[in-house]
């Protein structure tokens, strides 16, 4: 290992590294290049770079190397940081020696959960031209092992090792991030089966983000399928959540907030799918919705709920006057038979409505606010 220290002055700074290496006296330029592209690894003295492993720039970069070379940093740094750069590198790798070097880091119990978590996401977007599942399998046979039963439901939860908690966490947010269509359909299959069978019934830990998590993964699945078949078995979970939400609170209503901003996304799918009713499906997520909304003005003064169901509302119906203003008054706290709301909190509410407002208005400009 060495360390090259480079003094950066300008905006863009062009830097070549020695290398000294010796080429065997009996082999030409074009033998060692051809050795080069059959064995990196063997071949290249130089084994992986990075650029300010002390973490001393306040720094946005993207730093593009080899996956061989990322490949070697995951197996031989010892710090956390470099670990977790190298699973990012081998994100979309496309070769079995890379997806063998992810699955092996994200079944390593000694390694830092967060490393951990990053190689479950880079391994969920990885796969090899025969197969597009190759990856995601890797994934879904770790979390399988681990936290299901062989009949394909979930084990209870048991949160008394965090790190098993945020492996369930990231695994999940990993596997909602797949490209491949292919493995797109058994990643929402997947979804829907953990979210259907998760019990947190002998767990003493609440599992309310976990939900929240799989409640928003699920449908932006949902959202990418386009399938209808898909889409109202994952309405009718969200509608479930949302009964057990009334009768045991969130905390801070995340559970609530989050299954309304999965309903718009259900909504927008459901629109996406040219078939024969899809308006009636749009009217009953909207109506929902504003029962939602009507409980949660008058029954919780949680921020994350009320500003989930507002986001909700305007995604859906940012052309509406009446939601523009429904979403105000749910903002200030004016809904008929709601409680007085903290003035801070209402303040905070209000201008997250009117960035929702704006956002919603920069994307059709017909839209006219009366704000006033």
């Amino acid at each position: 290992q060495h360390d090259h220290l480079v003094d950066v002055r300008d905006e863009m700074h062009v830097l070549e590294l020695p290398c000294h290496s010796r080429r065997s006296k009996h082999k030409s330029a074009a033998q060692a290049e051809k050795e080069f592209k059959e064995d990196p690894l063997g071949s290249c003295p130089v084994l992986w770079v990075r650029i300010d492993p002390d973490v001393e720039w306040a720094k946005s970069m993207d730093f593009r190397q080899p996956h061989y070379a990322w490949m070697q940093a995951l197996k031989m740094e010892r710090d956390v940081v470099g670990q977790y750069e190298a699973c990012q590198g081998l994100t979309n790798a496309a070769e079995d020696i890379f997806i063998n070097a992810l699955s092996d880091t994200l079944s390593n119990g000694k390694l830092y959960y967060r490393v951990r978590t990053m190689a479950a996401a880079a391994l969920a977007t990885s796969y090899v031209e025969s197969d597009q599942t190759a990856g995601l399998n890797k994934v879904l046979s770790f979390f399988r092992r681990r936290f299901m039963y062989e009949s394909g439901a979930m084990k209870q939860n048991n949160f008394a090792q965090i790190t098993d908690y945020f492996l369930q966490r990231g695994i999940v947010a990993g596997v909602a991030g797949v490209i491949a269509k292919e493995a797109m359909e058994i990643a929402g299959e997947f979804l829907l089966s953990v979210l259907n069978s998760n019990d947190n019934a002998g767990n003493v830990y609440d599992d309310d983000y976990f939900v929240a998590d799989m409640l928003t993964c699920t449908a932006r699945m949902c959202l990418r399928l386009e399938s209808n078949d898909t889409v109202d078995r994952c309405y009718q979970e969200i509608l479930r959540y949302l009964a057990v939400s009334e009768l045991v609170p969130a905390q801070n209503g995340i559970i609530l907030g989050a299954a309304t901003n999965a309903l718009a996304e259900l909504a927008v799918a459901k629109r996406k799918i040219s078939t024969e009713g899809n308006a009636s499906f749009r009217n009953e997520v909207v109506d929902t919705l504003l029962e939602v909304i009507s409980g949660v003005a008058s029954n919780t003064p949680f921020y994350e709920s009320r500003k989930g169901s507002l986001r909700a509302l305007m995604r859906l119906e940012s052309g509406s006057l009446g939601i523009l203003k429904m979403v105000l008054s749910l903002a200030d706290g004016h809904v008929e038979g709601s409680k007085p709301t903290n003035p801070a909190s209402s303040s905070r509410l209000r201008r997250a409505a009117l960035r929702e407002i704006l956002r919603a208005s920069q994307n059709d400009a017909q839209v006219r606010l009366g704000l006033r």
